[in-house]
């Protein structure tokens, strides 16, 4: 039934003149035998039948062995502005953060698995020069010599962009994408590649060729997806901020299940050149971060606002202000609408992450198919 259906999927977009959709037809249908394969569907199927009777957990390989405290929740780090203003004051040097981030990562990420690649020499070569320029009266603005850490989907040159796939893993990126860019140029220090559900197709990060992300409050959950290793990593303290993206709820499942806000921008507001394409009409790069405030500062430079905006840091606008408040309150439970109520949308990330990781592994296929579809929607529109 299902091979029916892509055969039918795939000789619509060619009628259609929608060539570039035909590859991802074709991953997913690799992927749908995959999960036929491994029986998930059938299990899945079972449990609906049974409508919620008690069945025993698929067997899950424990985490790995404990090489440092992992912390229940992420440590008492002050927020971007307070940091920068610490930065000035000469309190602490942008060499130290991103000393303080690398040996964070060194000592969780062989538990989290938060991180595919650590840019280790990059970052203390970029925090050195954000030093220099401070000490010439150089200042970037308020992500000036801040360790934060992008999606193994967006390219940072001189480094693969993998996907969490084997098949990318020597793709190395010639140039920054334009949002790395423009962290960068803004002072930002990238202090590593975060992993992610392969190739960005499904929601909860375990689905990865380089080990499923972990959840910083037990290791044997879920992150949520496809941004989980961002958002684990922002959870743990691993950097100030994560740069994810969002084709369906990529940044947001993920904010959620960690604790940290997530922010979908408004479709073109952030330029996704240089980012592995899933849906050129659904694609999307937001930021992940500890607060509403910290967030706004990425999303002002990631749109290319004016330097001057970030450093005076205006009210943001009412549309703004309604996707921070959608990034908070975004609904995890795949099947919920959307809430405002951030206590109820607390509940339901908790009942979600609650449940064994064997039993949502089959969703992820459904998802991407809804999304195509709605890809496809839009360009009927068009």
């Amino acid at each position: 039934m299902l091979p029916d259906w892509f055969e039918t999927a795939r000789a619509d977009a060619e009628r259609r003149g929608l060539g570039d959709i035909v590859p991802t037809l074709e991953s997913l249908r690799a992927s749908g035998e995959r999960l036929r394969r491994a029986s998930w569907a059938e299990h899945a199927t079972a449990r609906i039948a049974l409508s919620g009777a008690a069945l025993a957990p698929a067997a899950i390989a424990p985490p790995p062995p404990e090489t440092g405290a992992v912390p229940a929740a992420a440590p008492a780090l002050p927020g971007i502005a307070a940091t920068a203003a610490r930065l000035r004051s000469g309190d602490v040097s942008a060499s130290s953060l991103v000393e303080d981030a690398l040996d964070g990562i060194a000592r969780h990420n062989p538990r989290l698995n938060a991180f595919i690649t650590v840019t280790t020499d990059l970052a203390r070569a970029d925090a050195a020069a954000a030093d220099a320029d401070l000490r010439t009266g150089v200042d970037r603005g308020p992500l000036h010599g801040i360790p934060i850490s992008v999606k193994d989907l967006i390219d940072v040159a001189g480094y693969p962009t993998t996907a969490a796939s084997r098949v990318r893993q020597f793709d190395v990126a010639r140039a920054d994408a334009v949002v790395v860019a423009r962290l960068r140029e803004a002072g930002a220090v990238i202090v590593g590649k975060t992993n992610l559900h392969e190739f960005a197709l499904g929601p909860t990060s375990e689905d990865s060729a380089y080990g499923p992300a972990r959840h910083p409050r037990d290791a044997g959950r879920m992150t949520g997806g496809s941004s989980g290793g961002s958002a684990a990593a922002v959870a743990a303290g691993l950097g100030f901020a994560s740069i994810g993206t969002d084709t369906g709820c990529s940044v947001r499942i993920p904010a959620a299940l960690c604790g940290v806000v997530g922010l979908k921008p408004r479709y073109g507001d952030v330029p996704t050149d240089g980012v592995l394409a899933l849906s050129r009409r659904l694609d999307h790069v937001g930021p992940l971060a500890r607060s509403v405030a910290d967030a706004r500062l990425l999303y002002q430079v990631m749109a290319g606002r004016p330097m001057e905006s970030a450093r005076s840091g205006p009210a943001p606008t009412r549309a703004a202000s309604a996707f921070l408040l959608s990034a908070i309150a975004s609904s995890v439970a795949l099947r919920s609408p959307l809430a405002c109520d951030t206590r109820a949308v607390a509940c339901r990330s908790a009942d979600w992450l609650s449940r064994p990781i064997s039993t949502r592994c089959w969703t992820s296929l459904a998802v991407w198919v809804r999304i195509l579809r709605a890809d496809w929607a839009l360009s009927c529109c068009a």
